[in-house]
């Protein structure tokens, strides 16, 4: 190695290390743009998701609220303003019809047209029921001590009528919405109550079921059941016994009258 080799190398050498520096530098300022550039979109990344969320603060907000009551003013009506809107007794009574039931208790010689007469009814409503049908043919067979309840308004129309023919029918006539007459036949099954009764002839079946509380109708039953054996007026004799079974009929717990007979037996 020759000298001036030397000499030429060591001058190239503080210009190899300025820009062996420099170079240097540049790689550590393109490493600090790039940090920077990183985090610039980093805090870009971030704003971004947090602009998509919901906001913290509306919810504190929210959260903070008040509960706040509406309040209305209602005027209620007064006392005499509910006493003016409603009819009083006296106007109701006179803005609708009066409907009265008149019941009349059947003489002797009545008729269905004297005792329509008597209720203010013309003679052209007794001739309205009694064509009605076979039903109200009833009442031209009617009978002393027998009741008639007749309902009218107050024009003296024929809104409805009760007759009991028998303790065990009722026979009602009503008027309908337009203006026709309906009749219907009620029935009311009486309750029957089995009794026996019994006895001892003395002189005669006759007497001997009356002494044993026996109605003249069960009697007149028991001679016609053995009506065709036992001849009553000549093979009957002292001692000799009997014992029937039947009916009593009741209603509302009170006696109307007696029924059929069950069963009975004569021992001559």
């Amino acid at each position: 190695m020759s000298y001036l080799d030397l000499d030429f190398k060591s001058r190239q050498a503080p210009a190899q290390r300025h820009s062996q520096r420099k170079f240097l530098t540049s790689i550590h300022i393109n490493r600090i743009i790039r940090g920077l550039t990183a985090l610039a979109t980093l805090v870009g990344s971030v704003y971004l998701i947090l602009s998509f969320l919901p906001d913290s603060s509306a919810k504190v907000g929210d959260s903070n609220l008040k509960q706040t009551r509406l309040h209305y003013s209602v005027l209620l009506p007064t006392q005499t303003g509910i006493a003016n809107t409603l009819p009083s007794t006296t106007e109701a009574a006179q803005t609708e019809p009066a409907a009265q039931w008149k019941t009349i208790q059947i003489k002797a010689g009545d008729t269905l047209a004297s005792i329509f007469s008597s209720a203010g009814l013309n003679a052209s409503a007794t001739y309205e029921v009694v064509q009605l049908n076979k039903q109200t043919k009833k009442l031209s067979k009617i009978r002393p001590g027998q009741n008639i309840s007749i309902l009218t308004d107050d024009e003296n129309k024929l809104i409805s009528l009760k007759y009991m023919p028998d303790i065990t029918e009722t026979l009602s006539i009503k008027r309908q919405q337009d203006n026709s007459l309906v009749s219907e036949l009620l029935h009311h099954p009486l309750d029957p109550i089995p009794v026996f009764r019994s006895g001892q002839i003395k002189s005669s079946l006759f007497e001997a079921a009356a002494d044993s509380d026996i109605s003249e109708n069960i009697i007149m039953e028991l001679a016609g059941i053995f009506g065709w054996d036992i001849d009553f007026a000549l093979d009957i004799r002292k001692g000799d016994q009997f014992g029937v079974v039947y009916n009593e009929l009741f209603k509302d717990g009170v006696k109307i009258r007696d029924g059929r007979i069950l069963a009975a037996e004569f021992v001559n």
